[in-house]
């Protein structure tokens, strides 16, 4: 009785920390085996809610002073992590710049033209194409 439960406690501490190793390794496993491991979009996304989540918690400008090297931390986080993204998605051909895509797109227009003879149709497909195109080029869309 004297000292058992001290003991208990420690187990179960050792317990749960070897669990959490364990989990922790079979995830990195997966990751590891993952064919999508060189995307940094998903890190990306959960940096930037991590970092809204902070400045959320912040109520008074002296909290926003308090949490300014943890913001300042995850903002140099983010631009690394894009930057990393954008050379590793340059370095592996998964970007195409602006000229391709419109070069794409006017293949995509000749290829529906050559099937639909009606010039305002063909206008308006053009105009769609042109605008989704501009939506997916905006800021708001970017990584």
């Amino acid at each position: 009785m004297h000292g058992g439960a001290g003991q208990v406690d420690k187990n179960k501490a050792y317990q749960i920390a070897k669990y959490r190793l364990e989990q922790y390794g079979g995830r990195v496993k997966e990751f590891a085996n993952d064919d999508m491991i060189k995307s940094l979009r998903d890190e990306i996304g959960i940096l930037r809610m991590t970092l809204e989540n902070l400045i959320n918690q912040c109520k008074t400008a002296n909290q926003l002073v308090m949490f300014i090297d943890k913001i300042t931390s995850l903002v140099n986080q983010i631009r690394q992590t894009v930057e990393s993204t954008h050379k590793l998605e340059e370095k592996t051909a998964q970007l195409l710049d602006r000229r391709v895509i419109v070069i794409i797109a006017d293949s995509v227009v000749q290829i529906i033209a050559d099937h639909i003879k009606d010039p305002d149709v063909l206008n308006v497909i053009g105009s769609r194409i042109c605008a989704s195109i501009e939506a997916a080029a905006s800021p708001e869309v970017s990584v």
